[in-house]
């Protein structure tokens, strides 16, 4: 998926400032900020991944999950593109698969793959979005259609060697009763 209708899918989809504001009155203009990208460029790219970086503002953009760089970054095995939490979020030189790697090694060593490539990075992404932008607003924080937001970013990603990304990447539920 092309960054351009990407970020128009999301904007569909995407809940409102008011929406934010119901459920997270503190935090509503941080959380809108994820969803809502502005377009800064029109320059054309040979790749996906300098579209995505060059002609948009990702400052905001999923900020706490997804950090993008503003720049892309040419490093020997990889291109880095931003990080998961820490560790570098990278397209692998020689597979073009998108991954992420450990941040504290020496050597170039990757954690997972997140997908085929850039293209099926941004389709998989959409599909983690839709079910975080039910999720958000969902008071109770139902998880009941995480298991098929799950399935549809495996597919969109390539198949199921990407399962421990987006497994990663999606809230899991957890009971915290038995918590000290």
């Amino acid at each position: 998926m092309k960054p351009e209708i990407f970020f128009k899918n999301l904007s569909e989809i995407s809940p409102s400032l008011d929406d934010f504001k119901l459920e997270y009155s503190l935090i509503a203009d941080h959380l809108y900020g994820n969803f809502n990208v502005k377009k800064i460029g029109d320059s054309k790219y040979d790749t996906l991944e300098e579209d995505l970086i060059c002609n948009y503002d990702l400052r905001r953009f999923l900020d706490g999950l997804l950090n993008f760089n503003d720049k892309i970054i040419d490093l020997p095995e990889c291109k880095l593109i931003g990080f998961m939490e820490a560790d570098p979020l990278v397209i692998d030189r020689e597979t073009k698969k998108i991954a992420i790697v450990y941040h504290d090694r020496d050597e170039y060593t990757i954690i997972f793959y997140a997908a085929e490539n850039m293209d099926k990075f941004l389709d998989a992404l959409f599909m983690a979005l839709k079910f975080y932008s039910k999720f958000w607003l969902n008071r109770k924080k139902d998880y009941s259609s995480r298991e098929s937001s799950l399935n549809n970013c495996l597919i969109a990603a390539g198949g199921a060697e990407f399962m421990d990304f987006w497994n990663a990447f999606l809230p899991v539920e957890y009971d915290n009763k038995n918590l000290v």
